[in-house]
Parts: structure tokens; C-alpha cells; sequence
């Protein structure tokens, strides 16, 4: 395994790790996590948020998931990119069941703008229902990490 040097590198060992589950364990996942320290924040960022959002892989969409925000709590990278962009990008396909998303958005950007972010997505009756669902949901662990 070599250390990723694109946003697209890293996608793919993301999505490796999750096909060689079942044959490997989470080996592969703790491997790549010793190597992305010498990875640039923004490239853990985008790829995460680029997992996050595929709608292409539904049979491995958990894994996926799972082992992305394994990547964010454990190399909890800064970012420039604005939460609500990010908020846009993720909640859509965000399986609710993987916290790591919302606790690293609670640990990056402040509370109160990421609550009031969220409030205006569940209240906004313009939005679908699911998004707003998971808006709620994320709202639910965000308020579990206090």
C-alpha cells in the first residue's frame, strides 16, 4: 500500500478497504490510517466528503462510510471548506447510522452555527423529507457528543 497522493488515491484504498473486508478484516483500514498522516488535510477532507456523497457503491455504502469516518475522528483534519457546503454535499446520502460525520463536524466547526445550520434544514419545508430526517438525526448525535 502506498501513501495516497490525490483525493482520487485515497477514494480508492477507501473503497478497497471496504471490498477486502470480508477477506481481511479492518487490516487494510488500520494500515491506511498509519499512512495518512503525511496526507494533506484537504485531501482527507475532500475524499471523505466524496465517499460520503457516492451513490454508486449501495451493496458497500455502510463500509464505505464506516472506514471514511474511521478516517475523519482518527485523523481529525482542519478544513477551509464552509460546513454548510459540506452539510450539502453528505446529508443527502449520510447513512445515519455512522457517527463519525456529525462528530467530527462537532468537533471542527462551532456548535451553535452547525445546530442553527441544521434547524433551518428540518424546518425548511421546501427540503425532502429524508434530508430533513437526517438532518434530525444528526442533530440527535450532535447533542449526544455534549
Amino acid at each position: 500500500m502506498k501513501t495516497p497522493k490525490s483525493s482520487e488515491d485515497l477514494i480508492q484504498e477507501i473503497f478497497l478497504c471496504a471490498d477486502l473486508t470480508e477477506k481481511l478484516g479492518d487490516l487494510r483500514i488500520r494500515q491506511l490510517l498509519m499512512l495518512l498522516p503525511k496526507v494533506s488535510d484537504e485531501i482527507v477532507v475532500e475524499s471523505v466528503i466524496k465517499v460520503f456523497n457516492n451513490k454508486d457503491r449501495n451493496e458497500t455504502l455502510y463500509l464505505d462510510q464506516l472506514y471514511a469516518g474511521k478516517i475523519l475522528t482518527n485523523v481529525n483534519p482542519k478544513s477551509e471548506l464552509d460546513f454548510k457546503s459540506i452539510l450539502n454535499m453528505v446529508l443527502e446520502n449520510w447513512n445515519k447510522s455512522i457517527r463519525d460525520m456529525p462528530l467530527w463536524l462537532f468537533n471542527t466547526y462551532k456548535k451553535d452555527d452547525l445546530n442553527n445550520m441544521l434547524l433551518s434544514i428540518v424546518n425548511n419545508p421546501f427540503e425532502s423529507n429524508e434530508r430533513r430526517d437526517k438532518a434530525e438525526t444528526m442533530m440527535w448525535w450532535i447533542k449526544s457528543f455534549k
